[in-house]
């Protein structure tokens, strides 16, 4: 299994069927991934920051918009 210490960049793509939609380029390349959870606001085609959970890589979260 792969993991993902530290932060990385990230798109959020918006909300479908209640989940956060994100591209992580670092981690997925163009997939489209859903988050695992969300801090903050992210509408859709902001960038900003995401952490994966122990550093697992199914558990995405994004932490927040670049300013």
């Amino acid at each position: 299994m792969r993991e993902f210490p530290g932060v990385y960049e990230a798109k959020s793509l918006g909300v479908k069927e209640g989940r956060l939609m994100l591209l992580i380029p670092q981690a997925f390349g163009d997939d489209v991934v859903p988050a695992a959870g969300r801090i903050g606001e992210a509408p859709p085609g902001v960038h900003g920051y995401v952490s994966f959970i122990s550093g697992e890589v199914e558990y995405p979260v994004w932490i927040g918009a670049q300013a």
